[in-house]
């Protein structure tokens, strides 16, 4: 999706200086720079054995003022954050209030923390937080991180182009992208939201949707033994599993209408039965396993069209006020 996106911007690029070049490339061969935000003597030295070969890490026990986050991302040109979520309900409004600034929004964070329970889950989503990841999985964050940066990598890219071009994100009318693993869906739900120009909410709509395509249509998991499997906390590791031995993708496209943007999400399954998840006010009456298309369906300014059998499933998005990247 990003092909010719990237053509433009190597063609912009090789009309710059050979200055500008040498610039560049000693840039490239820099290591991606990590602040990690942990008070935990244990988990901070975890981390620094798993990712100090890869990136250059900035270490902080703990951050009271967001002046300092400001300083730390701006002075070391920190390229994602990982924080240690030590205390449940700990007031995680300096990341939200990061967000907000343009010279920050960019930079990706992803909490760590002991468990991820619905409550914590809620917690980091009202807090505009949605990259979060348990100590049981602690195995993937490299290649979560990874993932993270490679697609802010591509998304910078793009806002460069639209920039030099004077044409914002509108540029990116259509799309298509093919899901594959779960870093898949969170990577095609961000650059959605992107996109968009959505929520936080509706990003985890989307999220929500992608993954039980994948999940119950391309994979065809079945439910009983995805909350066995997940009761023993190997669930991630079975999925790694499945995806690697799976060859077809989860097709999504993307499309810009006149007054609506238009995603169709497209699976190798058989369908099942939707309409019962589309029911208001559902969320509370299922199950747990279950609330992925009933969140999805209740999200303010998201609407649901399910073609029978079940493997299509468009989602329809009013436009929003118009995305400026020079703000």
């Amino acid at each position: 999706m990003f092909k010719k996106l990237q053509q433009a911007v190597q063609e912009n690029m090789s009309e710059a200086s050979s200055s500008n070049k040498s610039h560049a490339q000693e840039h490239e061969m820099k290591r991606p720079k990590i602040l990690i935000i942990s008070n935990n003597k244990y988990i901070t030295e975890r981390l620094m054995q798993v990712l100090d070969d890869t990136y250059e890490i900035i270490q902080r026990d703990k951050v009271a003022m967001i002046i300092q986050i400001f300083a730390d991302v701006k002075k070391n040109d920190v390229d994602l954050i990982l924080y240690y979520d030590s205390t449940l309900n700990k007031d995680l409004s300096i990341f939200s209030m990061l967000k907000k600034y343009p010279r920050f929004s960019s930079v990706p964070i992803i909490v760590l923390a002991q468990e991820i329970t619905e409550k914590r889950k809620s917690h980091y989503l009202s807090n505009d937080l949605n990259d979060f990841i348990d100590l049981q999985s602690f195995s993937n964050i490299k290649q979560l991180i990874n993932s993270k940066i490679k697609l802010q990598a591509k998304i910078k890219s793009i806002i460069n182009y639209s920039l030099n071009h004077n044409s914002g994100l509108d540029i990116v009318s259509n799309a298509q992208m093919h899901i594959r693993t779960l870093a898949d869906v969170a990577g095609c739900a961000r650059t959605l939201k992107l996109f968009t120009n959505s929520s936080i909410t509706q990003e985890r709509a989307f999220f929500e949707i992608i993954l039980n395509s994948l999940e119950h249509g391309q994979l065809k998991i079945d439910k009983l033994e995805r909350e066995k499997i997940k009761a023993n906390g190997d669930y991630e590791s079975y999925l790694d599993i499945l995806c690697n031995r799976n060859k077809e993708p989860v097709i999504v496209t993307y499309e810009k209408l006149e007054e609506s943007y238009r995603i169709s999400v497209i699976d190798g399954g058989d369908g099942f039965e939707f309409k019962k998840y589309l029911k208001a006010n559902l969320s509370n009456s299922i199950k747990e396993s279950e609330k992925g298309i009933a969140i999805a369906n209740s999200t303010k300014g998201i609407e649901l069209n399910y073609i029978v059998p079940g493997n299509i499933v468009e989602i329809n998005i009013p436009h929003q006020e118009k995305f400026k990247l020079w703000h």
